[in-house]
């Protein structure tokens, strides 16, 4: 490191290291690449891969449990969909629901 004095532009002090102080072990070392490759770097693309197939698993199964819901006209209000409650006002005097869940066929097994 260089402490320098711009406008007179003087070296007031030089300090640092002759060596670099820290031990780096090459695990890996392609051709043309001045570093190597350690271990963790190569099991890091896997922790990535298991984290997206388990993100991707859980919004499966989110969609199964709790899927999109569709309804035919813009409703008064959105209901908190929890399981088990009863939602009056929800289906026409044909029977026929006015909100339905939007299902696409998800498995998350």
């Amino acid at each position: 490191s260089y402490h320098v004095l711009e406008d007179e532009e003087v070296i007031v002090r030089e300090s640092g290291f002759r060596s670099f102080p820290v031990s780096c072990f090459n695990w890996r070392r392609y051709e043309g690449d001045p570093y190597g490759i350690s271990p963790t770097i190569e099991a890091l693309t896997t922790v990535r891969e298991e984290n997206a197939v388990r993100r991707s698993g859980l919004r499966a199964l989110q969609q199964v449990t709790d899927p999109a819901t569709a309804s035919k006209a813009r409703l008064d209000y959105v209901p908190v969909l929890n399981p088990g409650e009863n939602y009056p006002g929800l289906i026409d005097d044909q029977g026929r629901p006015l909100i339905a869940p939007i299902v696409t066929g998800q498995n998350p097994t």
